[in-house]
């Protein structure tokens, strides 16, 4: 149940985080696939808050984008509404997967409700197929092996299976799955405290694969090798200050992992299915290539945004690229936009902001049977002109920082958008 309790965290802290000002539409995450006949089919999250006097809209729905024949449709809907009375109703679609490589042979899981969260278990062709109690669906994952196979973890670490391709589901143990091994169905990854720990027996038994002597909270995703021997790891470790590490094991998830790239920002990763050891690192405003399973990077391409997210279409050149507003297709030298969110004149109204701007709000995030408040402030503290003649605000930060609870002192520069 901690696992949970910590999505909850990161999940009302990001929101109060916010509070006081609207989010306007903006690009929050890209992933990819191949379909049975070849064609790229991206899948992207557009994020945005609404606020008025009295109530809420939080948004981050996911949608999907086929490069070929150029169509563009909503995949599934994620939002939140409340309003000052305590009311509202919220669907969070936390994972998916997809049978026969077909985008229309979907199950996702996820939570949705307010007051009272359900889990969600929704097949293409059936929906609610998950009756166990209060609480959420936080991973899901169909066989390779054999389809009518799926694995689902419930918000307490119990792992559930299903032998009839989602439709009804067993108890197996208490194992929080994170990840399904393509190579074999009963490989399972899961992450917490400071352990990466393993199943090869579908979750009847496990074993720690990775620890760190530090005694903090981890979240890791797992990227599959064609190499079947070599597995990346990209982890989020909550320090006082969250810090992104890629990890890689050259023994099939086993000890030893070993670390080979470290940033203060998020890292996404995409691995070329095509060619063993190819493997792309995004972070910050970077993207960077390894044709060496991860032992050595070399820059690929830059950007003037931050990313958040990168899919390479395997066999084959192409890299797909998504910034706050802009997805890019990278082919070579070739980099075409192949969508853009408008940015909102609304950013600009109080543009320019000037030193000595402050802002200060309350908030509260929950941690297992208690709710902490906290007050946060941001306060221009200077501008400088970079060497790229972009404008910069330093913004100093002092608030709460969650899961851990402590306060912290923060300077930070942002970028003015012109």
């Amino acid at each position: 149940m901690k696992n949970w309790y910590y999505f909850l965290v990161l999940l009302f802290f990001s929101s109060f985080a916010l509070h006081g000002q609207n989010v306007y539409q903006h690009f929050s995450e890209l992933k990819g696939m191949e379909d049975y006949n070849g064609n790229t089919n991206l899948l992207y999250r557009i994020n945005s808050i609404q606020k008025n006097t009295n109530s809420e809209i939080d948004s981050n729905s996911i949608y999907l984008f086929n490069t070929t024949n150029k169509t563009d449709s909503l995949f599934q809907l994620d939002y939140g509404w409340s309003d000052i009375f305590f009311d509202g109703y919220s669907r969070n679609v936390i994972g998916f997967d997809f049978w026969e490589r077909d985008p229309r042979k979907f199950i996702v899981c996820g939570v949705d409700g307010y007051s009272e969260p359900n889990p969600i278990v929704d097949r293409f062709d059936k929906m609610n197929l998950f009756k166990l109690g209060m609480g959420g669906i936080n991973f899901i994952g169909i066989s390779r092996q054999n389809d009518s196979l799926v694995y689902c973890t419930f918000w307490n670490n119990q792992l559930f299976k299903s032998t009839t391709g989602g439709m009804t589901w067993n108890t197996v143990s208490n194992f929080n799955a994170i990840s399904l091994s393509p190579y074999n169905d009963k490989i399972l990854f899961t992450s917490g405290g400071n352990k990466l720990i393993k199943t090869t027996d579908g979750g009847l038994t496990q074993s720690i694969v990775d620890s760190i002597p530090l005694d903090i909270y981890r979240q890791d995703q797992l990227f599959y090798d064609k190499d079947t021997n070599y597995i990346y790891s990209a982890v989020t470790y909550y320090l006082d200050h969250r810090v992104y590490k890629l990890l890689v094991s050259h023994n099939s998830g086993n000890a030893p992992w070993q670390e080979k790239f470290t940033s203060t920002l998020p890292i996404y990763l995409s691995v070329d299915n095509s060619t063993a050891g190819s493997v792309y690192l995004a972070t910050g405003k970077n993207i960077y290539q390894s044709t060496d399973f991860g032992n050595t990077f070399n820059l690929f391409k830059s950007f003037d945004r931050k990313l958040v997210g990168i899919y390479k279409k395997p066999e084959s050149s192409k890299l797909y690229a998504a910034t706050y507003n802009t997805i890019y297709e990278i082919d070579g030298a070739t980099v075409n936009i192949i969508k853009q969110i408008p940015i909102d004149k609304e950013i600009f109204k109080f543009d320019p902001l000037d030193i000595g701007n402050k802002w200060v709000y309350k908030g509260s995030f929950w941690v297992p049977e208690e709710q902490h408040n906290f007050v946060q402030s941001a306060e221009i503290i200077k501008d400088t002109v970079m060497e790229n003649q972009q404008i910069f605000k330093q913004i100093r930060t002092i608030g709460c920082d969650a899961p851990s609870g402590n306060f912290v002192l923060v300077f930070h520069m942002k970028e003015l958008i012109r």
